[in-house]
């Protein structure tokens, strides 16, 4: 092992407790950031079709995306050789992608159920369980909030 790994393994702190709520805070950031994405797309498809305020090189008023382009590619070869331009590109609606978000949305809040589980379930062995555990279930979200709630492991 390189001494960068060494360090980084003597500074890890393995009790399970501590991990699951360091993975607990990453999955909250996880889903702030796709309700976040989500919001975007949602604004972007009230927009879809509506004047952006600018022309086009014609004079044409452009117009916000009705669809969204996931990515595409070019291939030029020369024309020397009769082959032409290939250009392929792939898009979708925008409630195929915000749909997209959303399992993912529910994917990361099913991690964040399991988790608190684990948690309840350990301070439950280890005799913290008549206190409860209080978790931040709302990091600010997309109404900036905070909200706690208490879960008992009975």
């Amino acid at each position: 092992m390189t001494p960068e790994e060494q360090a980084y393994l003597a500074g890890l702190d393995t009790d399970p407790l501590t991990m699951l709520r360091e993975n607990l805070k990453m999955l909250k950031l996880r889903e702030l950031r796709i309700m976040q994405r989500i919001q975007r797309a949602r604004e972007a498809e009230a927009l879809a079709g509506q004047p952006t305020g600018e022309q086009d090189s014609e004079g044409n008023q452009r117009r916000h995306p009705a669809l969204m382009v996931r990515g595409g590619t070019q291939t030029r070869v020369n024309t020397t050789q009769n082959s032409g331009t290939t250009v392929t590109t792939s898009s979708e609606s925008y409630a195929e992608h915000i749909a997209g978000w959303e399992k993912g949305l529910s994917d990361v809040q099913d991690q964040i159920r399991r988790t608190l589980d684990s948690i309840a379930r350990i301070e439950a062995d280890q005799g913290g369980g008549e206190q409860g555990i209080e978790v931040i279930l709302n990091m600010g979200g997309l109404g900036g909030g905070k909200c706690l709630e208490k879960s008992t492991a009975n």
